[in-house]
């Protein structure tokens, strides 16, 4: 039975493998120019979104990001800068409609009670999104994290310290599903727009029950990918959306350098193209030195101007860890 399934995982990897193939082959140049992703709700998103998490702070990025053309703010209640961001909105007489925002819940990232079977917990958490940012209404809300990891991002991160080790929670599925209720309620309420998860893999969200999800926020890189999940979500209409482009990106590779003088633009750029042509939209930082923000800013934005070849994406594609 183990080597029956081992050859089973195989196949799947190998079939998976197949059709991420295929679906670069077909991606190159097609849809990638365009600056926004339709959404399976009717919605649309911009395929580039400053992300604030880990040393990405918006009251020092917010303004040359907007300043430059951006429009996404990805952002979450787990990280702590949300009053932040609707300062820079506010003091900045920024329009609601002019932004982008997504946040994400405490789910699987904060106390054991933000992973109850009960909907309201989800509610409760986007009213507090709500009124740290000061606006009416989010854009893309998330399910920041499988319950069942409950703990791994603690152990990440010493600030979330009210989970204290990998505590598993009990009857993780159903917590998840409740709290994929409440999102779907919160929609319904007019207090997002559409609604997501991030950090699930395939078996997770093929568990969960009621609407499909909009995106899947992942991390994504050329070193660091999940090709059963993105084929999944490709699969079922859900938008996969990369972060931890830039920390997967192999500045250093002769063979990715010479890619990016080939279209005269730099090897971060050719990161985070690689990622519009494998189909995904990305939230990526732009860090907190004053005087990198807005070039850094103006890089990111610049990726759709160009296009990597077949070839391009096929070494890039083989680069993984």
């Amino acid at each position: 039975t183990l080597e029956l399934n081992l050859v089973s995982r195989s196949l799947l990897i190998m079939l998976c493998t197949l059709i991420t193939v295929l679906v670069v082959l077909l991606s190159v140049g097609i849809n990638a120019d365009s600056k926004y992703q339709p959404l399976n709700d009717g919605h649309s998103m911009p395929k580039i979104s400053l992300g604030t998490c880990c040393g990405s702070k918006p009251t020092v990025g917010m303004m040359p990001w907007i300043k430059a053309g951006g429009v996404g703010i990805d952002t979450a209640i787990g990280y702590g800068d949300q009053p932040d961001i609707g300062a820079v909105l506010k003091n900045n007489n920024i329009k609601r409609e002019d932004v982008y925002i997504t946040s994400k819940t405490a789910a699987g990232c904060g106390k054991l009670a933000d992973c109850a079977t009960d909907p309201q917990v989800t509610i409760a958490s986007i009213n507090a999104s709500l009124a740290q940012l000061g606006v009416s209404y989010i854009d893309m809300m998330l399910l920041h994290r499988p319950c069942q990891q409950l703990g791994k991002k603690c152990s990440i991160d010493p600030k979330l310290s009210n989970c204290t080790g990998p505590d598993l929670v009990p009857n993780s599925t159903a917590a998840n599903n409740a709290l994929w209720q409440g999102m779907a309620m919160a929609q319904k309420m007019g207090l997002v727009k559409s609604i997501g998860v991030s950090n699930y893999n395939s078996a997770e969200l093929s568990a969960l029950s009621g609407p499909v999800p909009a995106i899947n926020q992942c991390e994504m890189s050329v070193q660091g990918y999940d090709n059963i999940t993105i084929a999944y979500c490709q699969q079922h209409g859900i938008v996969y959306e990369s972060y931890g482009a830039m920390r997967g990106c192999p500045f250093s590779s002769d063979t990715v350098g010479n890619i990016a003088k080939s279209h005269n633009v730099s090897v971060a750029q050719v990161c985070l193209r690689w990622v519009l042509q494998r189909g995904a939209v990305i939230a990526s930082g732009t860090g907190s030195d004053p005087s990198t923000v807005g070039p850094y800013a103006t890089e990111n934005l610049g990726i759709f101007d160009f296009n990597l070849t077949v070839a391009d994406m096929i070494v890039l594609n083989n680069m993984q860890l």
